[in-house]
């Protein structure tokens, strides 16, 4: 009897291993399910824009150069000039399509949720407000021909719009032979600066959000400082700025070496007519500077003449330069912009 019981046992225990040796055979001759997807940055650090077939995505990327991925990539498409949401779940960007129209869009970082938000006639930096305005709202500042009573004008005037999209657009300059362009918050978003372009020279002017008076602190030729007395920046031309986001401080890129390539320098607005000169690379063209979240650092693209385009990060005093590796393949990536929260 106890022969049997074991007997049965043992043939119970040959018959499931047959099953599942059969299952699991069966099973390899099927296609098996793709690999789940890697999990999505909660909170990447940098957003930028890379050259793509046909198009231009808008992308993030962890600190470290982890999770790269597209938030925005259509074919035909341009999505450039990225900024920010305070809390840092959304971004703000202008997409050119093929048939050359522009508009402002905002999306969330997981590209869900792409909301236009106002047609242009030509592609700038837009910036959403730090916080909210004095009606609670916040604001993306923004250069735009279309005025908000949905006439064109010769020049570009710096517009304001509720995020929400609620509400009508705001004229905050009314400047007929200067066009405004990129812009960029202070911190307590009180004042504004925006790139200007006359015809002749390109400069930096800094505007009062409150009472529409404008304040020229300095200005600059193509994005560096050329007015500013005994300031070594004098007319030197740049591509790039970005207002500190816990102090009165901008950092900016400035032609400044003799052979005509752009280093970084700081500018601090209580004190402009004495730039601090970050970097001094010959041969380099460093552009797209943004700070960190606590201004301790500052991010940029170096690009080297013959040279790998590379991201680098350095502290807000010029030193421990460090690359953040970039997509393979990527020949050209801008607009880098560092998120506001840790």
């Amino acid at each position: 009897m106890r022969i049997s019981k074991l007997f049965c046992v043992l043939f119970l225990g040959l018959f499931l291993l047959a099953v599942l040796a059969g299952d699991a055979l069966a099973q390899k001759g099927k296609p098996q399910p793709p690999p789940p997807p890697p999990p999505t940055p909660g909170n990447p650090a940098f957003a930028y824009v890379v050259a793509g077939q046909n198009q231009y995505n808008l992308m993030v990327m962890n600190a470290d150069g982890s999770n790269q991925r597209a938030v925005v990539s259509q074919k035909f498409t341009g999505n450039t000039n990225p900024d920010w949401s305070p809390d840092g779940k959304q971004l703000v960007f202008s997409m050119e399509k093929r048939d050359r129209s522009i508009s402002y869009y905002t999306v969330k970082v997981d590209g869900s949720a792409l909301t236009p938000l106002w047609n242009s006639s030509y592609i700038y930096r837009p910036a959403w407000s730090p916080v909210p305005l004095g009606d609670g709202q916040y604001k993306i500042a923004f250069g735009s021909r279309l005025m908000p009573d949905g006439t064109v004008a010769t020049n570009s005037d710096l517009l304001l719009r509720n995020v929400n999209g609620t509400g009508l657009a705001t004229n905050l300059t009314n400047t007929p032979d200067i066009d405004e362009g990129d812009v960029d918050w202070s911190p307590t978003a009180e004042r504004l600066v925006v790139s200007t372009y006359d015809g002749v020279l390109s400069d930096l002017v800094i505007y009062r959000v409150d009472c529409d008076i404008e304040e020229i602190c300095w200005a600059v030729r193509e994005g560096s400082v050329y007015n500013v007395p005994r300031s070594p920046l004098v007319g030197r031309s740049g591509y790039g700025f970005d207002w500190a986001k816990t102090a009165d401080k901008l950092v900016v890129s400035a032609n400044t070496a003799l052979d005509g390539s752009q280093d970084l320098w700081i500018i601090d607005l209580a004190n402009p007519s004495q730039p601090l000169q970050l970097t001094n690379t010959p041969g380099v063209n460093e552009y797209n500077p943004t700070w960190s979240p606590d201004d301790s650092l500052i991010a940029f693209m170096s690009n080297p003449r013959g040279g790998s385009l590379t991201l680098q990060v350095m502290n807000s005093d010029g030193t421990n330069r460090k690359t953040v590796p970039l997509p393979a393949g990527i020949a050209s990536a801008w607009g880098v912009t560092w998120r506001r929260n840790p």
